[in-house]
């Protein structure tokens, strides 16, 4: 059995480049070639006629789509070379994987979600997206075990103008930002947003949940909730790690003249803290 991309390790399959399938095997049989005869240099135009030959094409559209291929593959080799380990694929086996709306396009690097073996994102949003990922299965936790009124806390990392653009989404009944950044506690936490939701009296857990099984706190609250009735929850959602994927990885990228989806956004270590009201089970009305 083929073992696929996803079932393989995360630092095996953390970057990944998508490839025209030709150009791949006429590279990998060109440094088999090359390794063979002691020479550390591609011939690239051995290897596109070899590509060329390969995919059985020969119209001059079929040679530009090839010419392409070869470029972004080129750059491929030079970011491996200055020792930034991409993992080349083919749009054949990419079709297994998930990517943004779009994508996967050729030149540019993606980044596996770190509890999302076939989901990838551009290198400049990866940050972005694993918190919002994050925080979303969060949310959908919170509501799920009957929620009725919430306030986002801000205690360090990303905030308001990251805040925003996550409580646009949110099925609330009522959502008061705090547009001018000035509510804090006596701890000098800011509240981001606060929201009114209807609050389920049927607390229970939602399927497919995949940062749940990591979080110990979170599994705390929810046992409380369903088993003992809890009616007020705290809960923290952080990022404390970068993956791997800093300034340094996306610059040996950029440099070596692939693409990584748009300006890239740094990792923040980021704490929100979710603090609210649990509404009433049914069976203590």
């Amino acid at each position: 059995m083929v073992k696929k991309i996803g079932d393989e390790a995360y630092y095996e399959r953390r970057l990944i480049a998508v490839s025209n399938k030709a150009v791949i095997e006429a590279a990998s049989n060109q440094e088999e070639s090359a390794l063979k005869k002691k020479n550390e240099s591609l011939d690239w135009t051995s290897v596109a006629n070899a590509a060329l030959k390969i995919g059985g094409l020969e119209y001059s559209l079929a040679k530009l789509i090839v010419g392409v291929g070869i470029e972004a593959y080129k750059a491929l080799d030079k970011a491996r070379e200055s020792g930034v380990p991409i993992r080349d694929i083919s749009f054949d086996d990419a079709s297994d994987l998930i990517f943004p709306p779009g994508h996967p396009r050729e030149g540019v690097v993606y980044v596996c979600h770190p509890v999302l073996p076939r989901a990838y994102c551009t290198m400049a949003d990866f940050h972005r997206i694993v918190f919002e990922h994050k925080f979303s299965e969060a949310m959908l936790l919170l509501m799920s075990l009957g929620a009725e009124s919430l306030e986002i806390e801000h205690v360090t990392g990303w905030s308001n103008e990251f805040s925003a653009k996550i409580s646009a989404n949110l099925p609330a009944r009522n959502i008061s930002p705090s547009l001018d950044g000035k509510k804090e506690d006596s701890s000098e936490r800011r509240t981001l947003f606060s929201a009114s939701l209807s609050g389920s009296t049927e607390p229970k857990l939602p399927s497919g949940l995949s940062w749940y099984p990591h979080e110990s706190m979170w599994q705390s609250i929810a046992r409380g909730r369903i088993e003992f009735g809890l009616s007020d929850f705290s809960l923290i959602v952080s990022s404390t790690d970068n993956y791997g994927i800093d300034a340094r990885i996306s610059a040996s990228v950029l440099k070596a003249g692939l693409e990584i989806g748009g300006s890239f956004e740094e990792h923040k270590t980021t704490v929100w803290r979710l603090v609210g009201k649990f509404n009433k089970p049914n069976n203590e009305k």
